[in-house]
């Protein structure tokens, strides 16, 4: 027999957003299709170096992302 869960945006609403750790580096994939590699930093993404994107404005543009170390770099 299924078991059938329902949930409500309440519930939802606790779930906790992936842990961030303060100085690590991630690769980022945006929304068009290219890549950068940022730290996190006080709440943000901080690019490595100048770009296009202002260090505020790049996470909306964030499609996925993965910590480096997970990469093996």
């Amino acid at each position: 027999m299924k078991r059938i869960t329902n949930t409500t945006n309440e519930e939802k609403a606790k779930l906790k957003p992936f842990p961030f750790i303060e100085k690590e580096k991630y690769l980022l994939k945006l929304k068009n299709d290219k890549y950068a590699v940022a730290y996190w930093e006080n709440g943000e993404f901080i690019l490595d170096y100048d770009s296009d994107y202002e260090n505020s404005s790049i996470d909306e543009e964030i499609e996925s992302l993965i910590a480096l170390k997970e990469l093996g770099l």
